[in-house]
């Protein structure tokens, strides 16, 4: 179980519940009432996962691999008003030989099979020579994207590029405590604790 807590200014908790088959592989993940993620397996890889809504699928991921393993490329389809699913949205995803996480660029599909539009980038660099128990992307919850800690992440979207630093904390047994997010207008940090 996860239990997520947000203020944003209100106050929300929700608990989400993880299943898995005999094998020890996810099946799914409960997140509200009624409301589950159900994943399909292929080959020991997740191919497929459904959010799947009082019963009937509101949408579906498609999933594809790199030959290392990494997950390169996701299609994500939306239930339409007819009853057909629609691809609305593509993201590709590039990765450093040592399997952490590059860039991530988000499309949108266009009706008919036309080409799509590259609305976001998001590139990590600077990767330091730290464990990272805390990837700042997660595709699924059974792919690590990054055991490393990016130095930096830029953003560029809708006509704008932002870059933010990122400088790390650690504990005195070497584990990580403190992320600070630094960038044009705002900073952010995220704090860790274990148990």
């Amino acid at each position: 179980k996860v239990h997520i807590e947000n203020a944003t200014p209100e106050k929300s908790t929700r608990i989400e519940t993880y299943f898995y088959n005999g094998a020890g592989q996810l099946e799914k993940i409960n997140q509200y009432e009624n409301i589950d993620e159900v994943f399909t397996w292929e080959n020991n890889r997740i191919v497929k996962s459904e959010k799947i809504r009082y019963g009937v699928v509101k949408s579906y991921v498609i999933y594809d691999y790199d030959d290392f393993g990494n997950v390169s490329g996701t299609m994500t389809y939306h239930l339409q008003p007819d009853g057909n699913f629609l691809l609305t949205i593509l993201v590709g995803y590039l990765y450093y030989t040592d399997g952490n996480l590059y860039k991530a660029l988000t499309y949108t599909a266009t009706p008919n099979g036309g080409e799509p539009t590259l609305v976001t980038t998001r590139t990590y660099e600077g990767y330091i020579d730290a464990e990272n128990p805390f990837p700042m992307v997660e595709i699924l919850p059974t792919v690590k994207t990054q055991t490393k800690l990016p130095s930096t992440y830029k953003l560029e979207e809708n006509g704008h590029d932002l870059v933010y630093n990122l400088s790390y904390e650690f504990r005195e047994d070497g584990l990580l405590e403190k992320r600070t997010a630094s960038g044009p207008q705002v900073s952010e940090i995220a704090v860790y604790h274990y148990y």
